[in-house]
């Protein structure tokens, strides 16, 4: 999965973190299961070294406070707070320390005034809010990529804005970087993987052509300079005096 999220150019490789032993609702019975998908501190710091080499920067899904020691015994402070985890007591723990990029989904609120819960984040140099919409897979009505510029007026220019994505094909992603988004986060999997997103889940191929599109998209957005380029400028001197007004 390294390898294939490298040859995709991906920026960041993320694991999701947890304690099995908080598992609860449909996933309680599966608490053995689940125990036994997470990785020692000793095979977890292989990853984290296998990552860099390939020139990513890992990132670390933190679901409990207890995995936050973890990823910093690892020398990773990169970590996403899943919005089903967005709580005081999480952002308590999280300000304890320092740290460089925190990701923040915002999927699962059933109430405006726990947004006010990111603006308490105070240990990260960058805090990065993400639009999200907790169904997998999410359809396109259901979408709602407006509600991205939403939270960039809500928030201000001191954070920055990104989307996880959670549909069938490449097109919210990129209509994301159209409305400004920094970050695009995509579920992907490799041959004989499972898990209870992996209906989501795009292959190793098509990453590839997203993040091929995403880059292009990043060109053609350019950088709104309102007077010409240069390639232009021989276009305009032919041109300029073809008609005489």
């Amino acid at each position: 999965m390294i390898a294939t999220a490298a040859a995709a150019q991906a920026d960041f490789f993320k694991l999701q973190l947890f304690n099995p032993d908080r598992l609860s609702g449909k996933f309680s019975a599966k608490k053995a299961f689940y125990a036994n998908t997470q990785l020692n501190r000793t095979d977890l710091q292989q990853v984290v070294d296998k990552v860099r080499k390939y020139g990513m920067e890992m990132l670390f899904t933190i679901n409990t406070p207890d995995k936050l020691e973890l990823s910093r015994s690892t020398n990773v402070y990169n970590i996403k707070v899943a919005s089903g985890q967005l709580c005081e007591k999480l952002i308590d723990s999280l300000n304890k320390d320092a740290w460089d990029k925190v990701f923040v989904s915002t999927g699962m609120l059933d109430d405006v005034s726990r947004l006010e819960l990111i603006k308490h984040i105070q240990s990260a140099k960058e805090v990065i809010i993400l639009h999200a919409v907790s169904l997998y897979p999410t359809y396109d009505n259901e979408c709602n990529m407006s509600r991205l510029k939403t939270l960039m007026e809500y928030f201000g220019t001191s954070y920055h804005y990104g989307y996880s994505d959670h549909t069938l094909d490449d097109i919210p992603c990129l209509a994301a970087i159209v409305m400004g988004a920094e970050y695009v986060e995509r579920h992907f999997m490799v041959e004989n993987c499972f898990g209870p997103t992996a209906n989501i889940c795009c292959d190793g191929e098509d990453l590839q052509k997203l993040a091929t599109l995403i880059r292009r998209m990043d060109c053609i957005l350019g950088d709104g300079d309102l007077l010409m380029q240069k390639r232009e400028h021989a276009s305009w001197d032919h041109y300029k005096n073809r008609f005489l007004l």
